[in-house]
C-alpha cells in the first residue's frame, strides 16, 4: 500500500511539472507571437492610419450618410430609383371605390368569428 501511494504521489508530482513547463511554453510561445505581430502590423497600421488622416478632406466628414444622401440629391442625375415601379408615385388603383353602404355591417354570421363556440 504504502510503495503504491508513493508511486501515485510521484505520478502526480511529475504531472504537475509537466503542466507547469507547457504552461510556461505556451505563454513563451504567445509572447514571441505578440512580439512578431507588433514588429510587423502594428507599425505600419499606425503610419496607414496616420496617412489616411492626412489625405482625408478637411472639414466635417464626409463619409456619412447625411453626407452621401446630400451628395446624391444635389447631383440630380438620378431622381428615380432603379427599383421604383412606380416612378416615385403610389399605383393608382382604377376602378370603383366601396362606398359604406356595401360594406358588412359586421354582424353577419359569416367569417372566422360566426364559426367560434
Amino acid at each position: 500500500e504504502y510503495s503504491k501511494a508513493k508511486q501515485e504521489l510521484a505520478d502526480v508530482k511529475k504531472s504537475m511539472e509537466q503542466a507547469a513547463s507547457n504552461a510556461q511554453a505556451q505563454q513563451t510561445k504567445q509572447t514571441e507571437q505578440q512580439q512578431w505581430y507588433n514588429d510587423n502590423f502594428r507599425k505600419a497600421a499606425a503610419t496607414n492610419a496616420a496617412q489616411r488622416r492626412k489625405e482625408a478632406p478637411a472639414g466635417p466628414n464626409k463619409n456619412t450618410a447625411y453626407a452621401r444622401k446630400q451628395q446624391w440629391d444635389a447631383s440630380g442625375a438620378n431622381t428615380r430609383r432603379a427599383w421604383d415601379q412606380f416612378g416615385g408615385t403610389s399605383p393608382k388603383k382604377h376602378g370603383q371605390k366601396k362606398s359604406s353602404k356595401d360594406a358588412p355591417s359586421g354582424g353577419g354570421t359569416s367569417g372566422p368569428s360566426a364559426n367560434k363556440g
